[in-house]
C-alpha cells in the first residue's frame, strides 16, 4: 500500500481522458469544424480574433496575455531584497505561472506548429491544401518560407495558461475551504472560456477543433505536470513556511531551466524536421541538421538534468541534504 501513495493517479486519469477525448474527436474533427463555420456566432468569431498585441480592439485572448504580464512583473520583483518584501512568500508561485507561461504559452505552441506542420481549414478548404488529423504530419513545411501553422492553437492556450491561478488556489490545503473552492470555481471557469477560445477560432476557419481541444488538454498536463513534479511547488511553498526564508538561490534560477529547456527545444525540432526532410524528399539537405542538432540535444538534456537537480536539492526537506546551493547567487 504504500508504495500506491507515490502514483500520480491524477495526472494519469488526465492523459487517459485527453487522449480518449482526442481520439474521439479525430473522427468528427473535420465535419464539426466547418459545421461551426456555417453556423457561425459573428460576435464571437471576431472576439476571439482580436488581440490588443496586434493593435486591435481588446480581444478573446487578451485576457490571459494581461494575466501573464502582470504575474511576470511580480516575478521578477520577488526576488531577495527587492523593494517589495510582500511578494517573497509569493515568489514559489509566481514563478510557477512565469515557467508555465513560457513552456506552454510559446514552447509547446510556436514548436509544435513547426514540427506537425498542418494546414489551416481556410487553406483546406478555399485553397485546397489536403487536411490531416492532429497526429499526422501536415503538408507545410520550412522550406515552404514563413508560415502558422494550424496545431495548436496559440489563442487558446493564451487562454487556458489562467489555470494556473487554479491551481494556486485549490491545491493548497492549508488554505481556508472557501479559498479552495474558489480555485475550483476558477478553474471550470478558465476551462469553459478556454473551450469558448478553441470553438471561436473554429468558427472562422483559423483553427480545427483539434487544434483548440488539443492544446487546452496539453498544457493542462504541462500545467499539472510543473506544478506538482517539476517545479515542486508544494515542496517550495513549505520551504518557506518552515526556514521563514528562500534558500540561496540565483534571483530567477527559473531562467537557467528555461534558457536550456529552449536549447533542447530548437535541437528536438531540428531533428524532427530534420527527419520529415529524409523521409518526404522535401528538401532533404534539411536532413543534415541532424548531425549537429543529435549531440546537442545528448548534451544540452545532461546539462538542463544537473542544473535542475542542483536546484531541487535546495528545497529538500531533510536538512542533512541541503547544505546550501552549489549555484551562483
Amino acid at each position: 500500500m504504500t508504495g500506491n501513495k507515490n502514483v500520480p493517479w491524477g495526472l494519469l486519469i488526465l492523459i487517459l481522458f485527453s487522449l480518449t477525448a482526442m481520439l474521439l474527436l479525430s473522427g468528427v474533427d473535420y465535419e464539426w469544424t466547418l459545421w461551426l463555420n456555417h453556423h457561425q456566432i459573428e460576435f464571437w468569431g471576431n472576439f476571439t480574433n482580436r488581440t490588443l498585441a496586434d493593435g486591435d480592439p481588446f480581444g478573446g485572448s487578451d485576457p490571459g496575455i494581461i494575466f501573464a504580464l502582470v504575474m511576470s512583473a511580480g516575478y521578477f520583483c520577488s526576488y531577495r531584497g527587492s523593494p517589495f518584501p510582500r511578494l517573497q512568500p509569493w515568489r514559489p508561485y509566481l514563478g510557477f505561472v512565469f515557467f508555465s507561461a513560457l513552456v506552454t504559452g510559446l514552447g509547446l505552441v510556436h514548436s509544435l506548429k513547426w514540427m506537425v506542420g498542418r494546414a489551416r481549414p481556410y487553406l483546406v478548404v478555399k485553397k485546397g491544401l489536403p487536411f490531416t488529423h492532429w497526429f499526422e504530419s501536415g503538408p507545410q513545411f520550412v522550406s515552404d518560407g514563413i508560415f502558422f501553422g494550424s496545431m495548436p492553437s496559440g489563442h487558446t492556450a493564451t487562454a487556458i495558461l489562467m489555470l494556473t491561478l487554479a491551481y494556486i488556489l485549490a491545491a493548497d490545503r492549508t488554505q481556508p475551504l472557501r479559498v479552495q473552492i474558489l480555485g475550483w470555481v476558477w478553474g471550470a471557469l478558465t476551462l469553459v472560456y478556454a473551450a469558448g477560445m478553441a470553438i471561436g477560432r473554429s468558427m472562422t476557419l483559423h483553427h480545427w477543433l483539434s487544434d483548440g481541444t488539443g492544446i487546452i488538454l496539453l498544457d493542462w498536463i504541462a500545467i499539472h505536470l510543473i506544478f506538482f513534479i517539476v517545479l515542486k511547488i508544494p515542496r517550495q511553498v513549505q520551504y518557506l513556511r518552515v526556514h521563514g526564508r528562500y534558500p540561496q538561490l540565483p534571483h530567477y534560477w527559473e531562467l537557467q531551466l528555461l534558457w536550456r529547456l529552449l536549447v533542447l527545444t530548437l535541437a528536438v525540432m531540428a531533428v524532427v524536421i530534420g527527419i520529415k526532410a529524409m523521409a518526404f524528399q522535401k528538401a532533404p539537405f534539411l536532413g543534415l541538421m541532424l548531425l549537429p542538432a543529435i549531440p546537442i540535444v545528448a548534451v544540452t538534456g545532461r546539462n538542463l538534468k544537473k542544473t535542475y537537480l542542483g536546484i531541487m536539492v535546495a528545497f529538500s526537506p531533510d536538512p542533512s541534504e541541503n547544505p546550501g546551493s552549489t549555484l551562483p547567487v
